[in-house]
Formats: structure tokens, sequence, C-alpha cells
């Protein structure tokens, strides 16, 4: 016989038990993740990086993470490089000028010696000022033939003209250079 006392409990809520019965059925599996991308609206966007402007460019580096443009009289400093020889690292930033560049890098002393020459067509990255750049674009720097394999010690503190052009894929050309100092960096 039941018990009066049986028949006045409460039932769950309808919600507790479509969990209970979910949470019973539910744990003979392994769970299913479905990732779902967002609805995206980009307006007028139709691809790709779009060149506008008369071409610049810029010489720097880049002192803890921040750019440094360089202005005549300033260091260029020159380091022993883990692959090997005397370097200076430039940063270049372009305006103007598509990706990849011909980039084309001399340093020549105030006395006419020339101690780095290099071009080589080079992948530009977008900044988020809306620059295209080089963070450190390798320029050699030893002195002319027949002593290219002479130390370099003499040529810190000497001026010297550090010049940069950079030629795009449609022809676009833009050049800088400017007066350093060069030093051991």
């Amino acid at each position: 016989m039941l018990s009066a006392m049986s028949w006045n409990t409460p039932h769950p809520p309808p919600i507790v038990a479509a969990l209970l019965l979910a949470l019973a059925c539910g744990c003979d599996g392994e769970p299913t993740t479905i990732y779902v991308d967002p609805a995206v609206d980009l307006g007028d966007y139709t691809g790709g990086f779009v060149v506008e402007g008369d071409p610049e460019v810029h010489l720097g580096f880049y002192v803890e993470q921040l750019f440094a443009d360089l202005d005549d009289g300033d260091e260029c400093p020159v380091a022993w490089g883990l692959q090997g020889g005397t370097w200076t690292m430039p940063a270049i930033k372009t305006r103007g000028i598509g990706s990849p560049a011909i980039v084309h890098c001399t340093l020549i002393t105030s006395s006419g010696e020339l101690l780095g020459d290099v071009e080589s067509e080079s992948p530009l990255y977008l900044t988020p000022e809306l620059f295209l750049e080089i963070q450190a674009f390798p320029v050699p720097v030893t002195h002319e033939p027949p002593n290219e394999t002479e130390p370099i010690d003499d040529l810190y503190g000497q001026t010297a003209t550090l010049w940069c052009s950079v030629t795009g894929p449609l022809e676009e050309v833009g050049e800088s250079s400017v007066e350093v100092e060069i030093v051991e960096g």
C-alpha cells in the first residue's frame, strides 16, 4: 500500500527532467565540436593590397620594436653577422610601391670607397601604419677589392652615404639616401 506521503512528493520541474534525461543519454559518445564562422561584411573589398600614391622610401632602424627614421648625421651600426662578414641592416619603409620589389642599396664613404652594394628581389610586408617594409635589409660592409678581407676598424667614425632604391612590380620606383656615421654595432 502506498503511503500518503509518496503521493504528495513534488515532481521535478520539466526542465530538470529534460536535463537529467539529456545527461543520461548523452554520456555514451564523444562530444562533437562544430565551428561556425561568423558572418563578415567586407563591403567593397575586392581582394589584394592596392598601392596608391607617389612612391616614397624611408630608411631607418628598429630600436626596441619601434621604427626610427635615419636623419643626416645619425649612426649606422655595423655588426659581425652570425652567417659571417660585417653587415648593416637598415629597415626600409615604402609607400606607393608594390611587393615583391627589387631593392638596391649601397654604402659609400665620403672619400668614395664602396663598402657595400647589394640588390635583391624581396617581399615587402604591410605595417599597421599602412607602409610596406623590410625590417632588416642586409647590406655587406667591407673594404673595396683588393682589401675586402682587411678589418674594417678604420671605418668606424667615418661618414658615408647609405642609398637605397626600391622598384615595385609595376615599375614604380622610389629612393632615399642619408649621410650616416659608421659605428660598431
